[in-house]
């Protein structure tokens, strides 16, 4: 039987240790995992752009053909790839090519849940009847020393019919936390870009 203590790096035994290196090791590896997380992410992206893409050239202007397209691709796409590709999320897809439609001007720093944010103001006052209320706002600020996330109402409306929403809120400590860790990879992403360029 051999001796687990013998085989255990005694700091002693190699002299100091230098913790430096660990440090540098560290920081490569999170900074690597990183250019992971983006890269990929930004893949999904292009995949994104490119689906939607595909459906709005193959349907056009024919609504009724679009309906069963997407029927279809939908459950095709579900079996092999999962639910994420389901009708509405191929209608997201569509309607970000459709609100996107030059590929270059796709950043890497967003990711997919910033597009679809932003498809959803786009399409927002293209179906909004003129009677419908304003929707739910919701601010988020960061700065050195706090991260905020806080809901509003657009357009100065103090009469807010939640009732009427049917989309999902999250929690100010869920958007709170989301926020503080887009921003620490956009550090880390500025960190490494200047880096790089020197």
């Amino acid at each position: 039987m051999i001796d687990e203590q013998k085989n255990e790096i005694q700091p002693l035994e190699f002299g100091i240790l230098d913790k430096n290196v660990y440090q540098g090791i560290r920081n490569t590896l999170k900074e690597a995992r990183v250019k992971v997380y983006t890269s990929v992410n930004f893949a999904m992206v292009e995949a994104y752009w490119d689906v939607g893409r595909q459906i709005e050239e193959a349907v056009g202007d024919r609504a009724e053909y679009g309906k069963g397209l997407l029927r279809y691709l939908a459950q095709q796409l579900m079996v092999e790839f999962g639910k994420g590709f389901d009708e509405s999320s191929l209608r997201r897809m569509r309607q970000f090519y459709v609100v996107f439609p030059n590929r270059a001007t796709l950043w890497h720093e967003l990711s997919w849940s910033h597009y679809r944010l932003l498809i959803k103001i786009d399409f927002e006052d293209k179906i909004k009847l003129p009677d419908d209320n304003p929707t739910i706002g919701i601010i988020l600020c960061t700065d050195k020393n706090e991260t905020m996330a806080k809901y509003s109402v657009l357009s100065d409306n103090e009469n807010l019919f939640a009732s009427k929403y049917m989309l999902y809120l999250p929690t100010e400590e869920e958007l709170r936390h989301k926020l503080k860790r887009e921003r620490e990879l956009i550090e880390l992403q500025h960190r490494l870009e200047s880096g790089s360029e020197r």
